[in-house]
């Protein structure tokens, strides 16, 4: 076997990629913008595939314009993968490259992100007052319920992947017999042992994933119904306190009128008694200047013409009886609007709810992608590159021959034959 040139520089950094926001904003942004349609059901719409190969052509573009950047041929990367698979601390890194070959591994993971988006968009709208908590815990049921599925998809697909080596073997067998039967056969019972021990420790691993996941759904169901609870129980008190609180009100305006009523007759009464005694100090004035003059004496007439307007004073109490009066009917139009359209938001109908949802969504979406521009903005300025953008392959290096152009473009394809 020929003498392979070292890989360790081209490792090194293909692992920094995949774990850099170089490599998971564009696949994040492309799965918050397409999972919407992915509902969850069964049928594989010709939509899912489609969405499915604009996936995989974005990931071919990532891997080449990565290997175009670093001037890495079709076989450099490929032992790359190959050895990132067989290390146990960075295969979780390399699988995501495979990953993206398996329908139906992807398929559950855009539900999944599916319903992830629409329980952050519930939960803002029941900050704002426009969702319920029953809508919140459907919608986390529903999400739990979506990673557990994902996580069987993916036990699945590696089921898959460990059939499709077992066909290989198989497919070696019969080459192998030719060549030294006896010895074939030793080193296939080795590899069937080694490839026992590896299902045996998935299936633990899946298990015990399966059983904290579901633990986990529990004890988020229950706290959520306790939530639920306080809520409720708080929104009792605070309703008795309202209530308590409006009694009060109306006992001090009840009060607060019976006093005014009381002044204003007071009041009336001194104005009555002011009139009065004017009335007979002018009689009295008039006698007694009739007195003074020596002549006949004259009677106060009932018609006598007096100036009263010295008695027709403003009443200010009235006044300001009215002003609080009409303020007191502003703060009632207010509660009443402010009512009404609570009860406008209790009876939407579904297709207004969805597209009240679809638009928080949208809202939601908005923000992730500002942040992750953000992010890649930061990150091409801290001295990574954007990689999702289709590179000018420009001068080639001299090793690197148009043949092994043709091979970076089928190195997706190849890596499903990669050993594990």
């Amino acid at each position: 076997m020929a003498k392979e040139a070292p890989i360790d520089w081209l490792y090194d950094y293909t692992l920094q990629f995949l774990a850099s926001p170089g490599w998971k904003i564009p696949i994040m942004s492309f799965i918050d913008e397409k999972c919407y349609a992915f509902d969850g059901e069964e049928e594989n719409k010709l939509e899912y595939t489609t969405i499915h190969k604009e996936f995989q052509d974005m990931i071919d573009l990532l891997l080449e314009n990565m290997c175009i950047e670093l001037g890495a041929s079709h076989e450099m990367f490929f032992r790359v993968v190959k050895a990132g698979l067989k290390n146990p601390t960075h295969r979780k890194y390399f699988e995501q490259v495979l990953a993206t070959l398996n329908f139906m591994s992807f398929k559950k993971l855009m539900v999944k992100r599916n319903k992830e988006l629409e329980l952050e968009a519930l939960q803002m709208m029941h900050t704002e007052g426009h969702a319920n908590m029953e809508e919140v815990i459907k919608a986390t049921s529903n999400k739990d319920q979506a990673e557990i599925e994902h996580a069987i998809a993916v036990s699945i697909a590696a089921e898959a992947e460990r059939n499709r080596i077992q066909q290989e073997e198989e497919e070696m067998i019969r080459k192998a017999i030719e060549e030294s039967e006896s010895e074939y056969k030793r080193k296939l019972e080795e590899e069937k042992v080694r490839q026992a021990e590896i299902i045996r420790e998935i299936q633990r691993k899946e298990a015990e994933k399966v059983a904290k996941m579901k633990e986990e759904q529990k004890r988020v169901y229950e706290e959520q119904k306790r939530k639920e609870i306080d809520q409720k129980r708080k929104e009792e008190e605070e309703f008795k306190r309202q209530e308590e609180l409006r009694a009060q009100n109306k006992r001090l305006e009840d009060e607060m009128r019976r006093k005014m009523e009381e002044e204003t007759k007071r009041l009336e009464a001194m104005r009555l008694e002011e009139s009065k005694a004017q009335a007979k100090k002018i009689e009295e004035e008039a006698k007694k200047r009739e007195s003074e003059r020596n002549l006949p004496p004259v009677h106060l007439k009932k018609d006598a013409n007096v100036d009263m307007s010295q008695f027709h004073k403003i009443d200010v109490t009235s006044e300001l009886k009215v002003s609080e009066d009409l303020d007191e009917m502003n703060k009632k139009i207010a509660a009443k609007y402010s009512e009404k359209k609570v009860e406008e938001n209790k009876g939407e109908s579904l297709e207004q709810r969805t597209a009240r949802l679809k638009m928080q969504r949208e809202l939601l979406l908005k923000k992730k992608q500002e942040e992750r521009a953000n992010e890649m903005k930061n990150y091409v300025n801290n001295g990574g590159t954007d990689l999702s953008v289709k590179k000018d392959l420009g001068p080639l290096p001299p090793v690197i021959s148009q043949d092994e152009l043709e091979k970076r473009r089928n190195v997706v394809n190849k890596l499903r034959a990669a050993e594990h």
